[in-house]
Order: C-alpha cells, then sequence, then structure tokens
C-alpha cells in the first residue's frame, strides 16, 4: 500500500491561509551581521555619537538610546559595524533570544547576530 506524501500543512490555520508551507532560509530576507567591541579602556573609542547596545539592553519592542555610545573612531577600530533603521537586534550571548528594533542607526557588541531587511522586502517601522 502506497503511503499518502504527508503536506507541510499545520493543523491550526489563520483565516485565507490554504496553502501548503513553504520553507525558507533567512538569508533570504536578510543580511546577518555579527557586530564587536571595542577597547573599554581607550577614552577615545567611547561617549560618541553612535548607540551601542548590548543584550541586557533589548527588552522591548523597540530600542532607541543604549547606555553607551562609542565613537567613530572606536567604531573603526573594532569589529563594530553601523546597523540601520529597521535592523532586528537579537541577541545571542548572555539573554539569548530576545530581540528589539533599532528605531536608530547603532551597533552592537558581540553578544547579538543582527536582522538586516534585504532590500526586496519591506519592514515599516514604528511606534504602535
Amino acid at each position: 500500500m502506497m503511503e499518502k506524501m504527508k503536506k507541510h500543512v499545520p493543523e491550526f490555520r489563520f483565516p485565507g491561509f490554504i496553502e501548503e508551507w513553504i520553507e525558507k532560509k533567512l538569508e533570504e530576507f536578510f543580511q546577518i551581521v555579527g557586530c564587536g567591541s571595542s577597547e573599554t579602556d581607550n577614552e577615545d573609542y567611547w561617549n560618541g555619537n553612535i548607540q551601542w547596545f548590548t543584550p541586557i539592553e533589548i527588552k522591548g519592542t523597540f530600542v532607541t538610546k543604549s547606555l553607551r555610545t562609542i565613537t567613530e573612531l572606536g567604531l573603526q577600530k573594532s569589529s563594530a559595524k553601523i546597523l540601520p533603521v529597521g535592523t532586528i537586534l537579537l541577541t545571542t550571548r548572555a539573554i539569548i533570544g530576545e530581540a528589539s528594533i533599532a528605531l536608530v542607526e547603532c551597533s552592537t557588541n558581540q553578544g547579538f547576530q543582527s536582522l538586516i531587511v534585504n532590500e526586496n522586502n519591506n519592514i515599516s517601522v514604528g511606534y504602535c
């Protein structure tokens, strides 16, 4: 007896969704970016105008202001990168699995894998 192939359809469905699930990779929707930190004892790298988040600051849906900031020099002398508005900051160390959407350009320490939405996708950022 031939067994029917099971479709990728969950038991619970939202109204209007009837097709099978399609498996996709995150890379199809996002650029995944890891960042890093500058030397903490170099005063030239800190108290600048770039928001620099750590995992303990990710507590709500959106973030705008970090506890510490870095300078342009601090950014250049580290593995940190500028992340655009709308980036999803996803914690992967210390506190794992917390996420917030950046409402400002920012950077993070090494405790994140941040998701930058690809140009062919749409994200609407705003307060609810």
